[in-house]
Order: structure tokens, then sequence, then C-alpha cells
């Protein structure tokens, strides 16, 4: 049976505005040590769909410096402090990063970005009826092409590579017209 580990000892390594490391001495029920656990402390993120009327999918492309890509993906970032909610943080991304804005949000739920050593979740959200607003309001770091693409496209096996936009995509399905999926 599985028990929950005693931490024993935490010391933070590195704290930023981004990240916190910390690395864990934790001891389970038996008595095993399991020295060094290191455990992310992030902010939450968030994941759009973003859909248009035609049923066209507004996708960013942009460098990922983690795995050394340039692919297409979905709206994603963190919530920031000043957000009152997640769903507040998918909006203020969306408009952000592509300059559309959605007639209407629905909160697919959440899920862990990856439990084993990280402590943040990702809230998934679809917006429908977006529409292009306004221009992009890009942080200095950011360089993001805007396109869209119809849904059958992202759809296809090993198109998206990012684990929760496929998570975020398979939870929409359900939500779109049947002819769109």
């Amino acid at each position: 049976m599985s028990d929950k580990w005693i931490i024993e000892e935490s010391r933070t390594l590195v704290s930023d505005q981004w990240i916190k490391l910390r690395a864990d001495r934790c001891r389970r029920k038996d008595g095993l040590i399991i020295e060094p656990y290191y455990v992310l402390e992030q902010a939450e993120w968030i994941s759009v769909l973003p859909l248009t009327a035609d049923q066209q999918v507004v996708m960013v492309k942009e460098y990922r410096h983690g795995a050394n890509v340039i692919q297409p993906a979905l709206v994603g970032g963190r919530v920031d402090a000043s957000d009152a909610s997640p769903e507040a943080a998918a909006l203020r991304e969306l408009l952000e990063e592509t300059g559309y804005a959605p007639k209407q949000m629905i909160n697919l739920g959440d899920c862990f970005a990856n439990w084993a050593n990280q402590n943040n979740k990702v809230h998934m959200f679809l917006a429908l009826d977006c529409m292009r607003i306004e221009d992009q309001k890009l942080d200095e770091s950011e360089q993001i092409e805007v396109m869209t693409m119809p849904l059958a496209k992202i759809s296809e096996p090993g198109f998206l590579r990012q684990s929760f936009n496929i998570v975020n995509l398979h939870l929409a399905l359900p939500h779109l017209p049947k002819a769109t999926n």
C-alpha cells in the first residue's frame, strides 16, 4: 500500500519570479529515506483552444527553448498573481498572444502539469466564436506568430506535441459540433 512520504527537511535551491526549486529529504513509513527529491513549485498554468465561428483554431507558433523546437501550439501561459481566476488568465493570455477574444469561454477542468515533481496544475479552456479585436501585446521576450488551422488538422495524431495541448483538445471535443470532431 502506498502512503504519503514525510518531509524531514526541505531546502530551497532556486527561487525567483518564475520558479522555486526545492530539494526534500523524505522518509517513507517503512523508514526508507529518499533524498534529494527535487520539486518545482510553479504558478498555475492555462491552456486555451480558441475556435473561430468558422471552426478554425487560432494557433501560436514560437520557439520553445526547453525542447529547442519551433512548433504550432494552443495558447498557453501562467496564472499571474494579478489574475482574478484561471479563466481571467486564459482570457488575458489569449488576447495578449493573439489579439483574439471569444464570445464564450468553457472551463474544461484542470490536471497536474507533472505531478511527479511539480506542484502546479494546468487549467484547460475552450474559447468559442473568437474574433480578432486588437493587435498582440507581447512580452519583450516573446516572438509569436499567429495562425489559424482547421480543427481536423490539429486533431491529426502527432500534430500537437505538448501534452496538455493534447489533453485540452480531447476535453474540448465533446463540446464541439459533431461535424467538427
